[in-house]
């Protein structure tokens, strides 16, 4: 399968879905300091905290399984870990998830 053909919705439902959500939720009340919008995607800034890359690297793994579609970046940028999200035009209500 190629990347035009990768299906551009999350493929987790009902309680798989509502726990995945419930764990960016819990994260981002814990570490979330900034949240901005790019062109292509949305840019998320989490302070540096004992667990929060641990999990990071563990929800970026969990969400190129279910949205492959997805591109995840994670880097470190002084006290931060940044995480870049972006994806094709096609996925733009998939990306604003995180945005909001």
């Amino acid at each position: 399968m190629t990347g035009s053909e990768l299906p551009l919705a999350c493929t987790l439902e009902g309680a798989a879905f509502a726990e995945r959500r419930a764990r960016w939720e819990a994260l981002s009340e814990r570490a979330l300091a900034g949240r901005e919008r790019t062109p292509g995607g949305v840019l998320l800034r989490y302070r540096a905290a004992p667990g929060v890359v641990d999990e990071l690297h563990e929800l970026v793994r969990l969400e190129g399984d279910c949205c492959a579609f997805l591109d995840l970046r994670l880097r470190e940028d002084g006290a931060e870990h940044v995480l870049e999200v972006s994806g094709p035009p096609e996925a733009a209500a998939v990306i604003e998830a995180f945005a909001s």
